[in-house]
């Protein structure tokens, strides 16, 4: 189903500062799903604003092959499938399986030149994980989980490099065009992982004022503020793009890897629009996993439209080899494509999905939610409540009671699910021997 394209955001106060540059882009989905570091049953471990490119000088067919550009952060950077096809019940980001094939891998044997740009969460302590080791040819960014937006230290490759007085999402944005420079007579797939709007909460002063006001703390002014950088950074890529003469080839995709925070008081909350849903950041609720995903690909799809197809991070990987005419067995990923309702199929995309958070050991009966078409449970530490989503997108009326065998039906599929994951072992440190 297509409803009208909303151009811009919804925002009030973000909407009357500036022209978002991302309306540029063409598609967007309006029940889109982001998955957790940990998540279970997935491949995905993500954290940021993405925004990703594929692209060739090919004329676009489905065994040619389009330009990726994606721009965020960590969004993609270890979707792959496992070799031995095992789904991990616990995923700490520092412990992937060192075999797993991710998308940079997939793209790179098939002729991409493969870069990343921006944050990689992964590989700080174990080089096995260094952006290097894991599918991509060029790394401009950091490993970890911040940097300071002024005095910040990223690596080139392997080597060092120095803050010299640009804004890092400058630094980040710059990167990548030269990364598209240096790179657009050939199939190229760039990740480029923003950080901003992550703490520390930092943006040139001049622009945090512009979004000062009443009834907005200072916190949400910059935080505002650094978002705007990151727009106007998208916007320069896609300028780049259209001078280039590779933005109908080029696939590029926009999209958050979870809520927002939501905490804090006086000048330093970070309290703000969240479309109305419920919840935020590192809970399951609409408020934490449903989020922004817009896509231009003027070659592939139809512009202008917004698709309420329920699409979750974990169907990028099928869905962007598709488009690129890259072989795969799709019974060895968690997602499955969803290019077929890109390109305006009737048939109905996957309606059930599955999600458990906690910071260190997976537990079913903590922060757990599932989809089943319109309806979701979730167990947020207090026992499973069942909502309609069609009626009530922001959570707001427990069903559980209502409909005890619908409820009761779909925490057993997720109990099945859960108890389906095989358990991994997290490495502890090594007890001191008494002397």
């Amino acid at each position: 189903m297509k409803i009208p394209f909303q151009r811009g955001n919804q925002n009030p106060i973000r909407r009357r500062a500036q022209k978002c540059k991302t309306t540029a882009l063409r598609l967007k989905y309006s029940v889109y799903y982001a998955s957790f570091e940990k998540q279970q049953g997935s491949r995905v471990w993500m954290d940021g604003r993405e925004m990703l490119m594929l692209s060739s000088n090919d004329y676009l067919g489905l065994t040619h092959h389009p330009r990726v550009v994606e721009a965020g952060r960590r969004a993609l950077e270890t979707w792959g499938s496992s070799s031995t096809g095992a789904r991990l019940a616990n995923g700490s980001r520092s412990y992937h399986e060192a075999l797993e094939e991710k998308l940079a891998d997939f793209l790179g044997a098939a002729g991409y030149a493969t870069g990343l740009v921006g944050k990689w969460h992964n590989g700080a302590f174990d080089d096995r994980y260094h952006p290097l080791n894991r599918g991509f040819g060029e790394f401009l960014g950091f490993r970890g989980g911040w940097q300071d937006y002024w005095e910040w230290t990223l690596e080139r490759d392997r080597a060092p490099f120095a803050a010299d007085g640009r804004y890092l999402t400058d630094v980040f944005t710059s990167g990548a065009i030269d990364y598209i420079e240096r790179h657009r007579n050939e199939p190229f797939f760039l990740h480029l992982a923003y950080n901003a709007p992550h703490f520390p909460f930092q943006a040139p002063e001049a622009e945090i004022d512009q979004f000062l006001k009443p009834g907005v703390s200072r916190r949400v002014a910059t935080i505002y503020a650094m978002i705007q950088r990151v727009d106007l950074g998208i916007g320069r890529i896609l300028q780049t793009l259209e001078e280039r003469g590779l933005a109908d080839n080029t696939i590029v995709m926009f999209m958050s890897d979870n809520g927002p925070q939501l905490d804090g008081e006086g000048e330093e909350s970070t309290v703000r629009y969240n479309a109305g849903l419920r919840g935020a950041k590192q809970t399951v609720w609409e408020g934490g996993i449903r989020v922004p995903f817009i896509m231009r690909w003027p070659d592939g799809i139809e512009g202008r439209t917004s698709l309420d197809s329920l699409v979750h991070f974990t169907d990028w990987l099928p869905t962007l080899l598709d488009a690129a005419g890259v072989r795969y067995d799709p019974e060895s990923f968690d997602g499955r494509s969803a290019l077929p309702v890109l390109q305006g199929s009737t048939r109905a995309a996957e309606s059930t999905r599955f999600w458990q958070w906690t910071r260190y050991e997976p537990l079913a009966t903590s922060n757990a939610a599932m989809r089943d078409g319109d309806w979701k449970i979730v167990n947020h530490r207090k026992g499973w409540e069942l909502y309609d989503m069609r009626k009530h997108r922001n959570e707001s009326e427990d069903l559980a009671t209502r409909f005890p065998e619908r409820l009761a039906s779909m925490v057993a599929a997720f109990d099945t699910w859960f108890a389906s994951l095989p358990k991994r072992a997290t490495p502890t440190s090594k007890k001191k021997k008494k002397k």
